[in-house]
């Protein structure tokens, strides 16, 4: 028996593009939940509240102790904070996320996609309260782990929710939603920390970041309704023999009577590209993943994989984790350095929301080839404001700063402020929704469960990774951090032009054309640099669907007397518009 949530009274009356509206805006939440996490701690690690109840993971304002006037001293505590324990207490988060995506690649197609994030918000709800019911390091760490895992479970699954919802010409600009909501969730975290740091009353009360640790729970409550609204994914009912509850999410999707022509032709892609793959193949097997057949599938789940690895490489995190740290850095003044941190929280936020309009317009490949070249300028010109404001701060340690010395620590504090506000900007544009977007459209759908799922735990593997050594970078390698980050974005340039196929105004059908002919043909295309997947998706013309139903009919064909070469129907019409 197939276990499924009910639905709040009403929820199946909504159709056509308020269903889908609601629909994205109930995904977004997620990732509204998911920019919060992010950005949370950065100002909290720097909270003297914060530093008084926990001074390892903590430090005091600016680093520098706390303000003789308005924060009364606590002897002994500065002495406590260690940048190890600090980068392990924030990286546990990631640790947990990444558990929680490696049970979605275990159970989620048996739990299904709404009941997988339901269970994600009620663990993330449980983890919030363990966080703040209690003042000690153990608790919190614990909580945090919990958190991580529901937020696991909620990333790995609700992307692959709203690309199965959509149609192809809406995936692309859906996704780009969920970015620029992931980045108001780090604005909000952002200018939360910072009203419950001014109040002189708040201090040295532990509501300074209780609240804002416990807001995370109104977020995924939000959430967990929301799953109670929307339908389950059509694909996922007809993989499991519920034909008729698909066709009317199809219908309601649409807002079309259940006979018309398109619902008909949507659905009957569908059962045949389902039906048909596993009557070819079987049941699944997760050798299937690192197989390299006519599906290449071991390359597209790595492609995924990778780009998933590459976004957290770019130094994102490093900021967003530490914004306040790294402002800290050369901003003398703590509440100064704050209001510059919600001021980057509000750019990343609006740049984000421009990243929806120009996803369509360039390609995959050329945003994410040339915003990284982007983000590489930034973190070089940032690692050179950083290292001279440190050489300043270090011989101000020895005597007094003359005035030109001192306009000059202003002048490179203020360049590396602008550059990373402007760091923003590409991230934004080519590599935050999309690394969410890339790995669901180059992966077939007889994987694309425990593909996805593998792709966010990569992301959160090395989350972790870069949340957990920059506190000691930032101790030992000081402003080359900056430069360590910006030689990553530097070599994925190359990367991305080899190995990432472009899936602009490309159908999930036409893709596995593609991934076919590079099986045949050979994998390498020695001429152009790249593999033969990259160098069709970049000069084949697009297909229409008469065209497109002619070449699978041909290698469906081919297929009757091999299994092995058939090619996966999933109903996305590369003709309407972008993938």
């Amino acid at each position: 028996m197939l276990l499924q949530l009910p639905h709040f009274p009403g929820a199946n009356r909504l159709r056509g593009m308020t269903l889908t509206c609601i629909t994205a805006f109930i995904c977004g939440s997620g990732f509204l939940l998911f920019g919060y996490d992010q950005g949370v701690m950065s100002a909290l690690i720097e909270q003297p509240m914060l530093a008084t109840t926990m001074p390892q993971i903590a430090k005091f304002p600016g680093g520098q102790g706390l303000d003789p006037i308005n924060d009364p001293a606590v002897p002994g505590m500065e002495s406590q904070f260690d940048s190890n324990i600090q980068g392990a207490i924030v990286g546990c988060y990631e640790l947990g996320c990444m558990i929680g995506s490696l049970f979605v690649l275990w159970q989620g197609d048996t739990l299904g996609r709404r009941l997988s994030v339901c269970i994600g918000s009620i663990i993330m709800i449980i983890g919030t309260i363990v966080m703040v019911a209690d003042d000690r390091l153990p608790a919190f760490t614990v909580g945090r782990v919990i958190t991580g895992i529901g937020n696991g479970l909620d990333t790995a699954t609700i992307p692959m929710l709203q690309s199965e919802l959509s149609k192809a010409s809406n995936r692309g600009l859906l996704v780009f939603v969920e970015g620029a909501l992931l980045a108001g969730g780090v604005m909000v975290s952002y200018w939360i920390d910072y009203l419950f740091y001014m109040p002189p009353a708040l201090r040295m009360n532990s509501v300074q970041w209780r609240f804002p640790i416990a807001f995370q729970a109104v977020l995924a409550l939000i959430l967990l309704c929301g799953i109670f609204i929307i339908p389950e994914s059509p694909r996922w009912l007809v993989k499991k023999g519920h034909i008729e509850e698909a066709h009317e999410i199809i219908s309601r999707m649409q807002g079309l009577p259940l006979d018309d022509p398109e619902v008909m032709s949507e659905l009957n892609a569908l059962r045949d590209s389902i039906e048909k793959l596993e009557t070819a193949m079987g049941d699944f097997s997760y050798k299937e993943i690192v197989s390299m057949g006519p599906h290449q599938n071991f390359y597209r789940t790595v492609t995924g994989c990778c780009s998933q690895m590459f976004q957290q490489l770019t130094g994102i995190n490093n900021l967003t984790y530490y914004c306040n740290t790294v402002f800290n850095m050369f901003v003398p003044d703590s509440t100064t350095a704050r209001l510059y941190v919600c001021g980057s929280g509000v750019l990343y936020f609006v740049a984000a929301s421009f990243a929806v309009f120009i996803i369509d317009l360039a390609g995959r490949r050329m945003l994410m080839m040339s915003c990284a070249f982007g983000m590489m300028i930034c973190m070089a010109i940032l690692s050179g404001a950083v290292y001279k404001c440190q050489q300043l701060n270090d011989l101000e340690k020895v005597r007094a700063l003359s005035a030109a010395e001192n306009n000059q620590l202003s002048l490179y504090g203020k360049l590396a402020t602008a550059f990373i506000y402007l760091y923003f900007v590409p991230w934004s544009f080519g590599w935050l929704g999309m690394t969410w977007l890339y790995p669901p459209e180059i992966t077939p759908i007889r994987i694309r469960a425990p593909a996805s799922a593998l792709s966010t735990t990569t992301n959160w593997i090395w989350n972790f990774t870069v949340v957990m050594i920059s506190p000691p970078a930032f101790k030992n390698l000081r402003n080359h951090t900056f430069t360590m980050f910006g030689a990553f974005n530097l070599m994925f340039i190359p990367f991305v032009y080899m190995f990432f196929p472009e899936t602009k105004r490309r159908g999930l059908e036409e893709m596995d054309l593609f991934f076919a002919e590079q099986h045949e043909t050979g994998f390498w295309k020695a001429s152009r640099f790249m593999t033969t997947a990259c160098y069709l998706s970049i000069t084949r013309p697009y297909l229409s669907s008469a065209e497109l139903d002619e070449e699978l009919k041909i290698r469906e064909g081919e297929g009757k007397s091999d299994n092995n070469e058939y090619i996966e129907r999933d109903g996305d019409v590369p003709q309407a518009a972008a993938a």
